[in-house]
């Protein structure tokens, strides 16, 4: 009497069957959850691509000359109110507020062409020497990014990002945007290990006559809700310059964008999915084969 169960090679097809749209789903979230641990590719604004459409950027009081220590400078990113105070020893604490990112400051003629920018920004700041710490009225979206223009002259800067009860943000998982490379001389840029007690980021110049490189940290994180940036300048002179932008949120229903994943991602992801595809067949019943 034929058997009234399914061939066994259907029943093949359909234990190793490619994983379905859900488990993309939860290998993406899972990558989300566990990829910080792998090291981040930088980002790179290409010509023509119309990166920063749309972009919110912060705006400050326009002021010349130095801004004493503790003395706090208010702002807007958006919606969001902050403030920036460069604590006492800081020197100087905010050298000037001026205005202007566009293709003849803010990365000078190295800027790529066609990216999206506005003519003009209403309002950079930059430092010398000495810690600043910036506070939001509210934690600031994933994708917000910290711009940092002109290292040079033994310029550096480490920072450092918190949540709103004063915690430490574990920014590992952040990326590095590389915007203008006047000569192909890149930042040299120092990641914090994923975990790390003290999770800080370091940009320095790579020699002293590189000016203009203009980058940026992208948060990967919606819980911070203060910045706190270090800044030496070994030589004694030069400043750093710096910029707040937002990406605007993503439209209902558009095509997001899906982040290219180098080989250690690709392995991590592909180890999940293998660890998923072992779950479900630990779940799924063992159907013995049809009796002749």
């Amino acid at each position: 009497m034929p058997s009234s169960r399914p061939p066994l090679h259907a029943h093949l097809h359909r234990r190793i069957s490619p994983p379905r749209a859900s488990h993309w789903r939860w290998a993406a979230a899972w990558l989300a959850t566990f990829g910080p641990a792998v090291a981040q590719a930088d980002v790179v604004v290409t010509a023509h691509s119309q990166y920063f459409r749309d972009w919110t950027f912060s705006e400050v009081p326009l002021r010349a000359g130095t801004i004493a220590a503790a003395t706090p400078v208010s702002g807007t990113l958006g919606s969001r109110t902050f403030t920036i105070v460069g604590t006492a020893g800081t020197t100087p604490a905010l050298s000037r507020f001026q205005a202007g990112w566009s293709s003849t400051f803010l990365g000078s003629t190295n800027l790529p062409a066609d990216i999206g920018l506005p003519s003009a920004i209403t309002t950079l700041w930059e430092v010398s020497k000495g810690e600043l710490v910036y506070t939001f009225s509210a934690p600031l979206p994933s994708g917000t990014t910290l711009f940092s223009h002109d290292f040079d002259s033994g310029e550096s800067v480490e920072y450092r990002f918190y949540r709103c009860d004063g915690s430490q943000v574990d920014a590992s998982g952040f990326e590095f945007l590389r915007i203008a490379n006047p000569g192909g001389t890149p930042s040299t840029v120092s990641r914090p290990a994923a975990g790390a007690a003290d999770s800080v980021w370091r940009i320095a110049a790579s020699d002293a006559t590189t000016g203009d490189t203009t980058s940026g940290l992208i948060f990967r994180s919606s819980q911070v809700c203060r910045i706190k940036t270090f800044s030496n300048t070994l030589a004694g002179a030069g400043t750093v310059d710096f910029l707040l932008g937002m990406p605007p949120p993503p439209r209902p229903g558009a095509a997001q964008a899906v982040p290219a994943l180098g080989a250690p991602a690709l392995a991590l992801l592909g180890a999940g999915l293998a660890g998923l595809a072992g779950w479900r067949r630990r779940r799924a019943p063992h159907a013995a084969p049809a009796r002749p």
